[in-house]
């Protein structure tokens, strides 16, 4: 089966509010797309009067059920608040929470086009063009040779309307207050107005050009590493039956292969506990009962060499997902908005 859009997924995390606690590891609670309040909480009167800044973690999926590698995965916020409200991304760990935050994590947003129009064949070497994000927090943050994806769609994967949109890489860029003056690796390819109008569920929506700078997520995949073995005589096969990992079931652990005697053994999982025991002469798998899929598998001819009782094996096991921090800001004063929308562009290969 072909990986479809489907197969990407957004997953809460543990602690999904607000709080220094907030964020931690992934649940398999998935956000429902078009869902008012399924993202972020409605702001209130007195929010919206005060402005605030509200963080959650969520976590980019891989969902698909042949074990599909996501390649070169790309996440960015693509359509822009239609309020009055900012959107930004980070790239978070499998265990951070909200008080772990600091200087160290860079965010990503999306500007919209500063002039009236832009013609193929600007913004490459020796051209600029600016770009408005709205408030000033991301001077430092978007810096040359981050990925973006410039595009006047309703969103990445729309065929409505005009539909004009490419990928390209910042070459250099400065700043003044919110606007981002920026070069690119390479020229644009198609011509764009400012923005456009279009009719969606009986409203009016204004779609505007923008430049979307995406995090590199690298690929997508479960990964089994650090395999630390406490034996005298006991070996692995790592390099050509290495333990693996599901899509949908993997999950971020430690985990522990502890044996009784030369052919049996018991597993555990620093955070998931007991997970059953097995034996050397058969393949071993660990279940996710949240998935019916397994946490992993332990083939048979991974084993080699004489184990003995009490001998251990350890290795992470890391999920095909990755962590990723959304911020919204919402300046003081702003007006309500009955039926805000963002949308995320999430983009890569798979074969």
């Amino acid at each position: 089966m072909p990986f479809a859009s489907s197969d990407l997924v957004l997953n809460k995390s543990a602690t999904y509010a607000d709080g220094s606690s907030g964020g931690g590891r992934e649940t398999f609670v998935a956000i429902t797309s078009g869902q008012h309040g399924a993202l972020f909480p409605h702001v209130t009167h007195s929010e919206r009067a005060a402005g605030i800044d509200r963080y959650r973690k969520v976590f980019m999926r891989n969902d698909n059920a042949d074990n599909l590698v996501f390649y070169n995965g790309l996440f960015g916020i693509d359509l822009p608040s239609r309020a009055g409200d900012y959107f930004r991304a980070a790239l978070g760990t499998h265990v951070d929470v909200y008080s772990d935050l600091d200087a160290t994590y860079k965010w990503v947003g999306a500007g919209i086009l500063h002039s009236a129009f832009i013609t193929a064949g600007q913004g490459g070497s020796g051209s600029s063009l600016q770009w408005n994000f709205g408030l000033t927090d991301l001077e430092g943050e978007i810096v040359s040779g981050d990925p973006v994806y410039i595009t006047n769609r309703i969103h990445c994967e729309s065929e409505v309307g005009t539909v004009a949109s490419e990928y390209n890489e910042i070459a250099s860029i400065s700043w003044a207050g919110s606007i981002a003056t920026i070069e690119l690796a390479n020229p644009i390819g198609d011509d764009y107005t400012q923005s456009w109008t279009t009719t969606i569920g009986g409203e009016t929506w204004t779609i505007p050009t923008r430049l979307c700078v995406l995090l590199d997520l690298g690929h997508v995949q479960p990964v089994v590493s650090d395999y630390v073995a406490t034996s005298a005589s006991g070996t692995t096969n790592e390099a050509t039956y290495p333990v693996y990992g599901d899509n949908i079931g993997s999950v971020y652990d430690t985990i522990t292969v502890t044996f009784s005697d030369a052919s049996n053994f018991s597993v555990s999982g620093d955070e998931l506990g007991s997970l059953g025991s097995g034996a050397r002469s058969s393949e071993f798998t660990a279940t996710n009962p949240d998935t019916s899929t397994p946490y992993f598998t332990i083939p048979t001819a991974f084993w080699g060499g004489t184990w003995a009782d009490g001998d251990t094996l350890e290795f992470l096991l890391t999920p095909a997902s990755k962590p990723i921090w959304l911020k919204e800001s919402v300046p003081a004063g702003i007006d309500t908005f009955a039926n805000n929308a963002v949308y995320f562009i999430m983009s890569g290969g798979a074969v």
